[in-house]
């Protein structure tokens, strides 16, 4: 069996039971034990893609979702695991296969979060790295979030290499700003189209349909399975005919949901709160399953 601890998985051999006889002889009375394990010298961990556990430190419990897991490769390097879960008193995760895992608390300070109905999603996201404040102290939640931070988003979730990506399709996407080459990647997966062969328009916010358009086009890309839903919104005549199908994938599936009365919403903007919610969901999502 498996036991994680201290923020590595030690996996122990068979432990058998013993039988301890009276003196005398017999079996009368006899006592099972269970010897202490020995614990081998080669850490292993799942192999990689597949799931695994650590126990959270006790003096980590109460901080929730702000815990993640460091992940030290063979080589040295570090990297936050963005899919890693709070499950209870311990994390699950889809391994990256040999290294070492640790569980840090790695949330940021934001000081325009407390209280916030998103806190608990806005800390999960913050301490994946997946976007940051719109300064050190401040996230900003019901600020807009644009077309180009949100395809940075899933970059960094994915985990991108944007020193791999130096061109751009879009006229209007400059090389030296941040979500470029993200852009350039979601473009080149068929995760994203803009609004022309020419245009992207990253610094206009998202509305709520593009960004349930551009969601179950990145889950088709990472190949999970979506479910569709016969639950209509009341305001459903408002989504585009484009993003219908889009729209009601994303509530299937549990990642977007409506706002006040049953209603969707789907020309209003997303906010960096709202987009905090729907990759908790997504990453929730893909570690129970096991993807």
């Amino acid at each position: 069996y498996a036991l994680h601890q201290g923020g590595e998985t030690t996996e122990y051999g068979d432990v058998k039971t013993f039988t301890t006889r009276k003196e005398g002889g017999g079996s009368s009375g006899s006592t099972p034990t269970r010897p202490t394990p020995t614990v081998p010298e080669e850490v292993k961990t799942p192999p990689a893609g597949e799931v695994g556990y650590l126990n959270i430190p006790e003096d980590l419990l109460a901080l929730g979702s702000g815990n993640v897991i460091l992940f030290t490769d063979p080589l040295g390097g570090t990297d936050i695991l963005g899919l890693g879960i709070v499950e209870g008193q311990r994390m699950k995760y889809i391994s990256r296969g040999a290294g070492n895992y640790k569980i840090i608390y790695n949330a940021r300070p934001f000081d325009d979060i407390d209280g916030h109905w998103a806190k608990d999603d806005i800390d999960f996201s913050s301490a994946r790295l997946l976007y940051h404040g719109v300064t050190p102290n401040l996230f900003a939640p019901e600020s807009a979030m644009t077309r180009g931070m949100f395809v940075a988003v899933i970059g960094r979730m994915y985990g991108v290499d944007a020193g791999k990506y130096t061109d751009s399709r879009f006229t209007d996407v400059e090389q030296e700003l941040y979500y470029a080459p993200f852009i350039q990647w979601a473009a080149e997966e068929g995760i994203v189209f803009g609004v022309s062969a020419s245009s992207f328009e990253p610094e206009r916010p998202v509305t709520r349909q593009e960004m349930a358009a551009i969601m179950q086009r990145f889950m088709d890309y990472l190949e999970i399975n979506l479910t569709n839903t016969s639950d209509i919104f009341a305001d459903d005549e408002q989504i585009s005919d484009w993003a219908r199908e889009n729209v009601y994938m994303m509530r299937g599936t549990g990642i977007m949901n409506g706002r006040s009365d049953n209603k969707f919403v789907p020309h209003a903007n997303s906010t960096r709160a709202e987009v905090a919610v729907v990759f908790k969901r997504l990453i929730e999502h893909i570690v129970n399953k096991g993807q």
